[in-house]
């Protein structure tokens, strides 16, 4: 990188204040990085036949969908992914599926918001039949001493923590001394 000492002579550093950082790491920030850590080890569990479907599910399905007893563009698809409860398909779809279990078909009878973005189906009557091929569970682990050990190279909670507060410390003093350097240059 360009060395700015090699070009500017800074004179005498008379009256040159810098301010002293102060930095604070909230509970809160802690709590964040805790966070990020359990959704990067959530992982999808199979659900089996006897799991009723829940919001925050994946559904795999097949539908159809028939406006007036015809199936219309965009109506069907094949081993589709659905995230029950991302809202993604039109109210009552989704909503249907909660509470039924892998290998029922369904029969939902729902209506297009008059805003829809196909004028054809737009405020029209809907029959789908939805088939629920399979589905996963996202497991989110508990924030625990079994956590931390199985996922950091801590044996406690406390230590974790301290590390992340270590991290964090270590990212804002980074920052404030390069908003020193920032300002005394300017």
């Amino acid at each position: 990188g360009l060395n700015l000492d090699d070009y500017l002579t800074v004179g005498e550093y008379k009256g040159l204040e810098v301010d002293d950082y102060n930095i604070k790491i909230s509970n809160q920030e802690i709590q964040e990085r805790v966070d990020q850590a359990l959704e990067a080890a959530t992982e999808n569990t199979d659900l089996t036949k006897d799991d009723e479907l829940e919001s925050g599910d994946t559904a795999n399905i097949d539908f159809s969908g028939k406006v007036d007893g015809k199936e219309f563009e965009g109506g069907t698809s094949k081993d589709f992914d659905l995230v029950l409860g991302s809202g993604s398909f039109i109210e009552g779809f989704e909503d249907g599926l909660i509470g039924k279990k892998i290998g029922d078909e369904v029969e939902l009878n729902l209506t297009f918001p008059k805003d829809y973005q196909g004028k054809e189906v737009a405020g029209k009557d809907v029959v789908f039949t939805v088939k629920i091929n399979a589905a996963t569970r996202p497991h989110k682990p508990k924030y625990n001493k079994a956590f931390v050990q199985s996922n950091t190279d801590f044996k406690t909670k406390a230590e974790y923590e301290e590390s992340l507060k270590q991290q964090i410390y270590s990212e804002k003093e980074e920052q404030a001394k390069n908003e020193q350097k920032m300002s005394l240059w300017s």
